[in-house]
């Protein structure tokens, strides 16, 4: 968005700019109980937010999430739009993980992607 001002044949134009960062939690274990928080700076409030291009809403943050790539949409007052993505990943508790082998883990079914939410000392 631009805004032209003028006086005595003077012209500014001022931009506004969205920048949109996010805050992430994965979900556990294929559960929806991911989520993402919006922060924006810039542009003018009252600001509108949408996720993978759905309905407008007036809060900045989305829950109930599954794992996967997400869109972030934000609009501001004057219809200035900023975007952020991201994706969830599926965490998956070490103690539901009993395996050593890449067998061991492609037989648990995870989908590719999923993120083993480990440490060495989970597995000794």
């Amino acid at each position: 968005m631009s805004l032209y001002i003028s006086k005595a044949n003077q012209c500014k134009f001022i931009v506004a700019t969205l920048n949109v960062t996010l805050i992430t939690e994965n979900p556990v274990d294929g559960d929806s109980s991911g989520q993402i928080i919006v922060s924006v700076s810039g542009g003018q409030r009252p600001y509108l937010y949408s996720i993978n291009r759905g309905l407008n809403q007036s809060s900045n943050q989305f829950d109930g999430l599954n794992a996967g790539y997400y869109l972030i949409q934000v609009v501001d007052k004057f219809g200035d739009i900023g975007y952020a993505s991201t994706r969830l990943f599926d965490n998956v508790v070490c103690g539901d993980y009993n395996g050593s082998t890449l067998q061991d883990i492609i037989d648990t079914g995870l989908p590719i992607g999923s993120f083993l939410n480990c440490t060495l000392q989970d597995f000794l």
